[in-house]
């Protein structure tokens, strides 16, 4: 679904979808690089309940040793809470260029000025939204009314081992060896 975007986007990683599907995955935590080439991992997640309208993410790109990012969400079927929607959004047209793109960032957060919301996805059940992380995955979460209900989603997770683009702040991942 991704591969060909894969390999657009990361030539020095992945300079053929043969190589892409050559690669060999493995389970974050479990597996270590540089035996698997990517590390899978599903999280059940979910954010608390809230007692006044907030955002827990407004717009931000993920950390760059992620290939790729997922969200399935798993909305209680009760819940009548209004907001704690996903926005992707892009880049204004005056932002097009690399260096400015870079000054943008502050961590992995992008003020809304520099952005501008292109679709936004409910939060709703059963709902999956699976993209590639690049410089230009700019996504947030709406502004969630007050509510005694938390909201709950399994985050997908690709990590590779390298720097994809240089925002945010983590450390670079190191080779290792299982001990």
């Amino acid at each position: 679904m991704l591969g060909d975007n894969i390999v657009k986007h990361y030539p020095e990683l992945f300079p053929s979808r043969e190589q892409l599907l050559k690669a060999e995955s493995g389970i974050r935590n479990i597996d270590r690089f540089p035996d698997k080439t990517i590390l899978l991992d599903a999280q059940i997640s979910g954010n608390t309940p809230v007692r006044r309208p907030t955002s827990v993410r407004p717009t931000h790109i993920d950390l760059g040793n992620k290939l790729f990012s997922g969200l399935f969400y798993l909305r209680q079927d009760d819940d009548p809470t209004q907001g704690g929607d996903l926005t992707l959004s892009r880049f204004r047209s005056d932002t097009v260029q690399r260096a400015e793109k870079l000054a943008c960032f502050e961590g992995v957060y992008v003020k809304d000025r520099y952005t501008e919301v292109v679709k936004t996805v409910r939060y709703a059940k059963n709902t999956l939204v699976l993209f590639l992380n690049t410089l230009d995955s700019l996504h947030g979460v709406t502004v969630r009314e007050s509510s005694s209900y938390c909201r709950l989603f399994l985050n997908l997770v690709g990590e590779v081992n390298a720097v994809l683009y240089p925002v945010g702040n983590f450390p670079t991942p190191k080779a290792t060896t299982q001990a």
